[in-house]
């Protein structure tokens, strides 16, 4: 099978359906299955590793991803600092030595022992499954999922 995407996962709705009037139209079945993907994406988000340059004040402002940092997707929060050489063991922080802290103005990941200006710290993070036309970050083993809770998703529309 070819690397799914929205058309994908939208064409196999109706095989699911008995829906033999075919009241839901493909606009109808593309808003279901990103629905789903809203719902897998809070179970399993899809894992976001993104490298941040220390200003040095030791406050990482999460606006500074290139994904959108959403609590609601986030799960796990993993800092890595100092970045490891390939080969070599990772210097992962324990949950104690750093906080996400919600400011009046931003959400900022605070690691206590601020690094230095200029250094880099990786954070690893859960991030909102996307699916478009031109592919999906839904992993192959929960295509299955996914199309069936976009199947429910569907049903629902239907009793509506």
């Amino acid at each position: 099978m070819s690397e799914p995407n929205i058309d994908t996962y939208t064409n196999e709705i109706p095989s699911l359906l008995r829906d033999d009037a075919s009241v839901l139209q493909p606009e109808d079945l593309k808003k279901c299955v990103l629905r789903a993907a809203d719902d897998l994406s809070a179970r399993r988000p899809r894992l976001v590793v993104e490298d941040l340059t220390s200003n040095g004040t030791g406050d990482f402002d999460t606006a500074d991803f290139e994904t959108p940092f959403e609590q609601k997707y986030i799960g796990e929060i993993e800092v890595e600092y100092p970045i490891g050489e390939p080969g070599r063991k990772r210097n992962v922080l324990k949950p104690c030595q750093f906080e996400l802290v919600r400011l009046p103005d931003a959400v900022v990941i605070r690691i206590f022992s601020a690094p230095t200006s200029g250094n880099d710290i990786r954070v690893t993070f859960g991030g909102r499954h996307v699916i478009n036309e031109t592919g999906s970050t839904v992993e192959d083993e929960d295509y299955w999922y996914l199309t069936r809770m976009a199947g429910a998703e569907a049903c629902m529309v239907l009793a509506r």
